[in-house]
């Protein structure tokens, strides 16, 4: 199987054990065993999956409601027994563009109103790393993430932390929240297997700011975070590690 079909396919399913007999998502989980990028993938995703199942379960629906929709439910499946079924891998593409569509509305909602206050933007970097991105330039050389931040007009001569800096870097994007335009450089913690994401924003484009040259560590939305500033630029270092690993890259 090619790359492309092998993480379709596990993007379809919750663990191996969901896919026991099925030939080709064993081939795919043991495929994602051998590439370590496949199982990173596949983790964030069930990261996210999580995350709308709990927000979903905590929603308080009528009596009323819930048994329209059961009894709707219920005819649904008796209507769609005698439809032919299909692996569930070949429905990926369509819930894809579901999801899709729901975070780009989200964000477009978000884009259309205004702060420039530092703890509303550090809420947007937090919630943009536990989405589903990409990054826009992919390298492991810092030289070559700066050159491109500078082509494309955001903050690229800013101080990274030593420990940060020695990090296994995945690459760049531009990332723009409230008309605010930072940078964003990905990082993995080699030891831990984990990703911390470092944006660093222009320091007059926001108000409220952290305290200059010491971070300032905590946690947001389930992630550690530290931030921090210096004379002419906002940081904000975040990921799903605990504090204590954010705190050794410091």
């Amino acid at each position: 199987m090619k790359r492309e079909q092998i993480l379709e396919i596990l993007l379809s399913v919750r663990s191996p054990q969901e896919g026991e007999g099925d030939p080709q998502i064993e081939a795919a989980f043991a495929e994602m065993e051998r590439d370590p990028s496949l199982k990173r993938v596949w983790e964030q995703q069930y990261q996210w999956d999580s995350k709308i199942k709990k927000s979903i379960h905590s929603i308080s629906i009528p009596e009323d409601l819930k048994r329209k929709i059961l009894a709707q439910n219920q005819e649904q499946q008796q209507k769609s027994a005698k439809i032919i079924s299909f692996p569930r891998y070949l429905w990926i593409p369509l819930a894809a563009a579901a999801l899709l569509i729901l975070s780009l509305t989200t964000f477009s909602f978000w884009e259309n109103s205004k702060s420039n206050d530092f703890a509303q933007f550090e809420g947007r970097a937090v919630d943009f790393t536990q989405s589903v991105f990409m990054l826009s330039k992919k390298t492991p050389q810092l030289s070559e993430a700066r050159e491109w931040l500078k082509s494309r007009g955001t903050p690229h001569s800013f101080q990274i932390p030593f420990h940060v800096e020695g990090l296994s870097q995945f690459g760049c994007r531009q990332v723009e929240f409230f008309g605010i335009r930072s940078s964003m450089i990905c990082f993995q913690i080699e030891g831990v297997k984990k990703e911390v994401h470092l944006f660093v924003i222009d320091k007059a484009d926001l108000q409220n700011l952290p305290s200059f040259g010491v971070p300032d560590f905590h946690e947001r939305q389930g992630n550690a975070v530290a931030s921090w500033t210096d004379e002419s630029h906002g940081y904000i270092l975040t990921g799903g590690v605990t504090l204590d690993e954010l705190k050794k890259l410091f």
